[in-house]
């Protein structure tokens, strides 16, 4: 049983979803890494996604392993969002213990010259190389197709329950890197979401900075470029999906195109939350309309009653003018 509070199809919507999907789906996002608030009302936080994970009957809690050392028993899943700093090595063996074990993982990173990685060891991209077959680049994504460049558009998906209901919708991926798959696990990954050929892996983070930016086909990577990569191990049930981007689900980017579905879709899919895919109460969005001031209304009764008519008058005049004159 559930309550619908009013009528709207955002109430109904959610009242289904937690109908269909009634137990509560706890979800963890790592702090302690420079990433920002989760829940943030601000551009570069993540409420809008929030919102509508609780109207599918999640609960987005943060965890900071350097101080708790542990994860929750109640953990269903582990997101890393945006760190600005690597994870430790004792982090990654909490991350590796309880996705061994059933739970899932999900990453969105960002290239490391919007990071302060610098040269640190990075433990998790290892792990995620290593154990799921999921390559992370060094290099951050240049997309001709977009302006500025540095947008990359996920124009074409693998055929997955994630993006199955994606085809003909891109998602704009802000700041992303590459990602591929490797040869050193036994998992074979799936690559969600690329590129188009009109892009390429850029790896000279100097002229990223100084924004003179050139393939160089000795060093970067033509496209087309994985953007997103999903991994399943049978064995134990876990899940890992991997983004090279970030800010595609913040706020300011959420509403772009196909990236609230493919974010959301990828977080039902690592909760093993399959049924429930494609299936959102989207957030309303009030639109209000606001009324021009007596200036702007003067100008516009002006233009309208008295400017243009006098145009074609004086057109009209000047056309039977020039007309009488050659007769």
């Amino acid at each position: 049983k559930e309550t619908v509070t009013s009528i709207t199809e955002t109430q109904i919507t959610s009242a289904l979803i937690r109908l269909m999907s009634p137990e509560e789906k706890v979800v963890y996002v790592l702090t302690g890494h420079g990433e920002t608030s989760f829940a943030s009302y601000e551009d570069a936080g993540y409420y809008y996604a929030v919102s509508e994970l609780k109207s599918k009957n999640y609960t987005i809690n943060e965890l900071n392993l350097l101080t708790t050392n542990a994860i929750p028993d109640d953990a269903k899943a582990i997101l890393v969002v945006g760190p600005q700093k690597p994870l430790s090595t004792k982090e990654v063996d909490l991350i590796r213990a309880f996705v061994d074990k059933g739970g899932s993982l999900l990453v969105m990173y960002e290239p490391t010259v919007m990071t302060e990685f610098g040269d640190l060891a990075d433990p998790l991209a290892a792990y995620l190389s290593e154990t799921w077959n999921i390559d992370l680049g060094d290099d951050m994504v240049i997309d001709l197709t977009t302006d500025p460049v540095s947008l990359a558009v996920a124009s074409t998906y693998s055929s997955h329950v994630i993006t199955d209901k994606l085809e003909g919708m891109v998602s704009i991926l802000p700041t992303a890197r590459s990602l591929s798959i490797g040869s050193t696990a036994d998992i074979t990954p799936t690559v969600l979401a690329t590129t188009s050929d009109q892009s390429w892996a850029e790896t000279d983070f100097e002229a990223l900075k100084n924004n003179e930016v050139a393939y160089d086909q000795t060093t970067d990577t033509i496209g087309p470029l994985g953007l997103a990569i999903a991994a399943e191990n049978s064995s134990t049930t876990s899940r890992v999906v991997v983004f090279g981007d970030s800010e595609f689900a913040d706020n300011y980017y959420y509403q772009y195109y196909g990236n609230a579905d493919l974010f959301l879709n990828s977080l039902d899919w690592v909760c093993a939350q399959d049924e429930l895919i494609n299936l959102t109460a989207r957030t309303e969005t009030t639109r209000t309309m606001v009324t021009p001031n007596r200036y702007v209304q003067n100008a516009i009764l002006l233009g309208s009653v008295i400017l243009i008519p006098l145009v074609i008058i004086i057109t009209a005049i000047i056309v039977f003018v020039k007309r009488h004159r050659e007769v």
